[in-house]
């Protein structure tokens, strides 16, 4: 919500604003975080149905406009928004 915030405070309308956070992650360094959150092991397979040959391999945003316009960092990362979303669903489910 703080990039919002800053985007709406110190943006250009109509430029385009990518909020990402600094590192790329692997669907396996993903997968292997989430493990490690759960208490259980759990299998992942891959359909090849569902693999197109035009997937880029490498799927990042860019932020440094953000960041050099408004200041902004990432103060938030990927394992605590995992283990966010993972408590949320808890409780949903």
């Amino acid at each position: 919500m703080r990039a919002f915030d800053l985007a709406l405070d110190y943006g250009h309308a109509g430029e385009v604003y990518n909020m990402s956070g600094a590192k790329v992650y692997s669907i396996g360094e993903i997968v292997e975080i989430l493990r490690g959150l759960v208490d259980f092991d759990f299998e992942l397979w891959q359909d090849p149905a569902l693999i197109r040959p035009t997937d880029e391999p490498i799927i990042y945003g860019d932020s440094s406009r953000l960041e050099n316009e408004t200041g902004w960092k990432q103060e938030i990362g990927l394992e605590r928004t995992l283990k966010d979303m993972l408590e949320y669903w808890r409780g949903v489910l």
